[in-house]
């Protein structure tokens, strides 16, 4: 996942399956820096696909994102 705020990219992969009865976590998070939310969000799949998501996800939520379908579920983080 590439997440690009003012002009600055940051970048974070989701590693599935880890060891023996345990998993890593399927969250990723970025810091905006104090931005109202992201310029740009791309993800990259598994099977080579990219897909852009809409421009303008706001800081303060956390995104569930679903291959071919982009983002599912939106909430809102506790302050």
């Amino acid at each position: 996942v590439t997440v690009v705020v003012g002009g600055r990219a940051q970048r974070a992969t989701v590693r599935t399956g880890s060891s023996y009865l345990s998993q890593s976590s399927l969250a990723l998070v970025f810091g905006l820096d104090g931005a109202p939310g992201a310029d740009r969000v791309s993800v990259r799949w598994p099977d080579g696909s990219e897909e852009s998501l809409a421009e303008g996800l706001a800081a303060g939520f956390a995104y569930r994102v679903t291959q071919g379908r982009g983002v599912v579920e939106r909430r809102r983080l506790a302050q």
